[in-house]
């Protein structure tokens, strides 16, 4: 199947036109979602995996939930934002990731399911939440995992949308301490 990546603007889609020149973009112009992105994005969605790559900020979160509510099975690449962020300025965003750090998160896609077999329980037990070192101990699998800089509640959802088991998040806190 074909896959549609949607990003926030059109620099982020003349990023990924440098990985792959044919690669389907669509930019839903930084501004904001509107009703024909909804409609456009659902008709797609019917021929294509729809792929969200948005900033590692505030407004690339606000549009990741606002279109995974409103088109089922979307793949989500979650930046981490030491990766998005500019060299020469304080800002942040897919245009600024290197090209070859952007393929390994295209490589490494998350496909978001409704199955939620981690738990905050689960976080707690495993030393992710309430602790000292729990955001340190979250911080370092979220790089590995790829899913950006989540807080708890975020990655615990995270790790739910691209399917970690329980054994492999206890595998990679066991590797990490």
């Amino acid at each position: 199947m074909n896959k549609l990546y949607v990003v926030e603007g059109i620099h982020d889609e003349d990023k990924l036109h440098k990985i792959d020149p044919l690669i389907n973009t669509y930019s839903i112009g930084g501004y904001g979602l509107n009703e024909d992105d909804f409609l456009f994005l659902a008709q797609a969605s019917k021929n294509c995996q729809i792929v969200l790559l948005f900033d590692p900020d505030a407004a690339g979160t606000n549009f990741f939930n606002k279109i995974s509510a409103r088109i089922p099975n979307c793949q989500c690449i979650y930046l981490n934002q030491a990766d998005a962020l500019a060299k020469n300025s304080h800002k942040i965003g897919v245009e600024h990731v290197e090209i070859n750090c952007l393929k390994s998160y295209l490589d490494y896609q998350a496909t978001e399911i409704k199955i939620k077999s981690i738990t905050f329980d689960d976080l707690y037990q495993l030393g992710l939440t309430t602790t000292v070192n729990s955001a340190q101990k979250r911080a370092n699998i979220s790089k590995i995992l790829h899913l950006g800089n989540p807080n708890t509640k975020q990655f615990l959802n995270r790790i739910n949308i691209i399917g970690c088991s329980i054994e492999k998040l206890r595998t990679l806190v066991l590797s990490n301490d």
